[in-house]
């Protein structure tokens, strides 16, 4: 499975083939001159790619291997280099694919960011997103961060002859050639506003930029040649949007077969309006949103959230809310007050499972509810009394026993009482209040066999299990607090 698609294709890094010589327009001078460096018309191009530095930019690519698809894109740039990047889909809404049949299988839009913070991924309209640290992201080896290779840089189209070049983590590196395979000779002619540079790899290998100066030194077209024989190439239509040159449509060829076409639908670049820096916020991650943090360096066991302007714990985030510092996003409430999460995105199957899945959650919680507190209890009466370790193994194994008798009866009974909660559940559902009350008092009655294990077993056993001294603490610990409740049944 891929997202928008098989990360377009894997690109080889290294210069591995040209063209040989290229042509020379008559208007050229013949006077071609070796330069023991990149010539200065390769450096303004990569200066002018450089001072692209914040902006917005709707793009769309049309892939090789589906060229009847045309997927969207969003990529959003701060002004402190942050970045986001928005998967849109296809004309139906698709975003992921199957990979080997091709076919769509998920609509959720699909957005990452790139920040100081690390690597972001949030499904829009879901109630989390994923966090992949900096910190843990640098650890990683080569293979661990190809699951972040689908993610583009669209600041970068048309400054190499790959569409693989686009990969966020490239940057403007992919102008360059590699470390691997190095240019040892380079050459410049000039025609008018026109040069031709000429990179001759180590293994034989020749690359050519046609830059148009009067164009914002854009590159019209790249080629990369071995033996007289193409590669890869990209062609690229410019355009002015705003005060920037920039392609508007990039045609990349692989053995001189047409492969990707990405196309700039509407950009602008280097406004004053643009953000400073972006947040998960900018994702659009609303208040009390779960942080799956990779890792998990930050939150230990607990799971992060995000309060609209920080990350804390989740019991930080419940103390806050209790307070009135924070409150739950539109999503939040939703799920709470219906117990099912349900976006726009979701498929008719993929919403009838999940209901599905909930509502069996919901008549296991009636039926096995009493069994499940039981656990409750027995924590708070071992707090209560500060047994030890001992007195705790002893009051866990009562509880195991307890809950053991529980579930028997519960099996024995189960299809009887699972009809009473499926009816019960249906009746709540459909607001008929009277049936409803019937119903509960039906299943009350045939849950009261476990209930009386509570009263009947586990209390009165774990009553014999503190001492003099620990009830006189226990007493004395209460004498100086709130007036409780009674102890109810759980």
């Amino acid at each position: 499975m891929t997202s928008g698609r098989k990360a377009w294709r894997a690109i080889a890094m290294c210069a591995v083939g040209a063209l040989g010589s290229i042509p020379v327009a008559a208007a050229a001078r013949q006077d071609e001159k070796p330069a023991p460096q990149p010539p200065a018309a390769l450096r303004a191009f990569e200066q002018a790619r450089r001072a692209i530095v914040s902006g917005r930019i709707e793009w769309s690519v049309t892939p090789e291997e589906a060229p009847d698809r045309t997927l969207t894109f969003v990529s959003r740039y701060a002004r402190n280099g942050d970045m986001i990047y928005e998967n849109r889909g296809d004309a139906e809404g698709w975003t992921i694919f199957n990979q080997q049949t091709g076919e769509g299988f998920r609509k959720y839009p699909q957005l990452y960011m790139v920040n100081a913070e690390g690597v972001w991924h949030f499904e829009e309209s879901t109630p989390g997103c994923g966090w992949w640290p900096t910190a843990w992201v640098e650890q990683q080896p080569p293979e661990a961060k190809l699951q972040f290779s689908h993610v583009r840089d669209v600041r970068t189209v048309g400054v190499a002859p790959f569409s693989g070049s686009m990969e966020y983590s490239r940057g403007l590196a992919a102008l360059w050639p590699s470390a691997e395979d190095p240019v040892e000779r380079w050459s410049e002619q000039q025609a008018g506003d026109r040069f031709i540079v000429r990179g001759e790899h180590r293994s034989g290998a020749v690359q050519t930029w046609y830059i148009a100066a009067d164009r914002g030194w854009n590159a019209e077209r790249i080629t990369l040649e071995f033996r007289g024989r193409p590669v890869y190439e990209v062609q690229c239509a410019l355009e002015k949007f705003g005060d920037v040159w920039f392609p508007a449509e990039a045609r990349y060829y692989s053995r001189g077969a047409p492969s990707d076409c990405v196309t700039i639908t509407k950009a602008s670049f280097n406004s004053a309006l643009d953000a400073g820096r972006f947040t998960p916020a900018d994702l659009g991650l609303e208040p009390g949103s779960t942080i799956n943090e990779v890792g998990a360096t930050r939150g230990g066991l607990e799971h992060l959230t995000w309060t609209g302007a920080g990350i804390v714990t989740f019991g930080e985030w419940l103390e806050g809310v209790k307070a009135g510092k924070w409150a739950w996003g539109p999503i939040h409430r939703a799920l709470q007050a219906t117990g099912v999460f349900e976006s726009p995105y979701d498929q008719p199957q993929e919403l009838k499972q999940r209901r599905l899945r909930y509502r069996a959650e919901q008549a296991r919680y009636l039926l096995t509810r009493n069994v499940g507190m039981w656990e409750k209890y027995v924590r708070e009466f071992i707090e209560r009394y500060e047994l030890d370790q001992g007195q705790r193994e002893k009051a866990n194994l009562i509880l195991l026993d307890c809950q053991r008798r529980g579930q028997e009866i519960l099996q024995r009974r189960r299809s009887e009482l699972s009809e009473i909660a499926a009816k019960l559940l249906d009746a709540s559902e459909a607001g008929r209040t009277e049936e409803v009350g019937g119903l509960k008092l039906r299943l009350q009655q045939g849950l009261r066999p476990i209930e009386a294990i509570f009263e009947e077993s586990l209390k009165p056993r774990l009553e014999k299990l503190p001492t003099r001294e620990q009830r006189r603490k226990a007493e004395a610990a209460a004498a100086t607090q709130p007036a409780a409740p009674a102890d109810k049944t759980p």
